[in-house]
């Protein structure tokens, strides 16, 4: 509504006037979604994945002009070997909680510990997929396509000097263990398509309204799904004749089911903790309720993987990453008169954000869930 509003409007009243209802709320939208929702030919380009050559010849230049803050340390691009001390402090960073994890889980780190090796690896994808081009392109797209008005408004940066990208590395909570911000929140639990599907173990990882479901062992990508205006129902069932559960007949399990509003998708998901249960609950309830993007649950599948783990050890996430990137911009005057205040009609903030898992061993991966740009009005004008 406030995008067709914006859109339609044909002076700075109405402009100004549409983007009123988002003063004071902040709203989510997918990246995914505005992709799917762009039309304009030179903005869908900007989108585009280039070359691992290119991409990393542009990583470095973003690196060397910009500051990262990795767990409350501030490194700057500009300084002696700054793009190499930057992707160093990420290694360590994840190297550090991967052992922690190893250590109270006791296991065979050299069977499955994140390797040197891999830890050079994922901190490089980490700020390919998050570094300034990409995370700044994302940003502006979903801000210009909430409020694009090419006749009346222009958006544009508030300052030349950036905000620090902001990385968090931490441990992956344990198996059966979540993480507790209700935004993001990852785990393993047990999963059906309906009804009367058997139950199959599956990793979750919520980032925001976006649900990505990964496979037991070689955790593949099986569906990512949106939640936005999806049906979240929760309930105590009584299960009697559930061979994957090690329950006695008659206790009660409890399930989560998500359906979207025409029905033709269903996911179960079930919880033996009562403490797991109520969180995914209330996540899952928050990420439908969010503004913007898809009304309902896209499940778009990637092909089922038939490679299997390794003998005898389970593939379990241990490090958990979150990037954010604050940007401000302003919304001025296609026809300005020189006045800043009066120029101005509106200040904008965007907050990309992506959410990573890491595990080791000889079939490590990195899981990436989807890109978010929230987005909040700072201060419209008043007319």
């Amino acid at each position: 509504k406030v995008r067709a509003a914006t859109n339609s409007a044909e002076s700075k009243d109405g402009y100004v006037h549409a983007l009123t209802p988002l003063r004071g709320i902040t709203i989510t939208v997918p990246v995914q979604w505005i992709k799917s929702q762009l039309d304009d030919t030179a903005a869908t380009v900007s989108f585009t994945e280039t070359s691992m050559s290119s991409s990393i010849k542009q990583l470095w230049k973003d690196l060397l002009r910009d500051s990262v803050d990795i767990n409350g340390e501030t490194l700057l691009g500009e300084s002696l070997h700054g793009p190499e001390r930057i992707l160093g402090k990420l290694t360590q960073q994840i190297l550090s909680c991967d052992e922690t994890v190893r250590e109270k889980l006791k296991s065979d780190k050299d069977r499955t510990g994140i390797t040197e090796a891999q830890a050079v690896s994922y901190a490089r994808d980490i700020l390919l997929a998050t570094n300034r081009t990409r995370s700044g392109g994302d940003s502006y797209f979903c801000a210009e396509n909430l409020c694009l008005n090419r006749a009346l408004a222009v958006l544009v940066p508030s300052s030349t000097e950036a905000n620090p990208l902001s990385i968090k590395v931490s441990d992956c909570p344990p198996k059966g263990g979540n993480t507790p911000d209700a935004n993001n929140i990852s785990g393993w639990v047990q999963a059906r398509n309906g009804p009367d599907k058997p139950w199959k173990k599956l990793y979750l990882l919520l980032s925001h309204s976006i649900l990505g479901c990964y496979a037991e062992g070689t955790l593949e990508l099986r569906e990512r799904i949106m939640l936005q205006g999806a049906k979240v129902g929760s309930n105590l069932t009584k299960e009697t004749k559930d061979a994957t559960q090690s329950q006695q007949n008659g206790s009660e399990e409890r399930i989560i089911t998500i359906t979207t509003k025409d029905g033709q998708l269903v996911r179960e998901y079930l919880f033996e903790d009562n403490f797991d249960f109520l969180l995914w609950d209330a996540s899952f309830k928050k990420a439908s309720s969010i503004s913007g993007g898809s009304e309902a649950i896209n499940g778009a599948k990637s092909p089922p993987s038939s490679t299997s783990s390794t003998p005898g050890v389970e593939i379990t996430p241990t490090v958990h990453v979150v990037v954010n990137v604050c940007t401000e911009y302003k919304l001025c005057t296609l026809d300005p008169s020189g006045i800043e205040r009066e120029d101005t009609w509106a200040e904008l903030q965007t907050t990309f954000e992506q959410m990573f898992t890491l595990t080791g061993g000889p079939k490590g991966k990195i899981s990436r869930g989807d890109e978010v740009v929230q987005l909040e009005v700072l201060g419209p004008c008043i007319i």
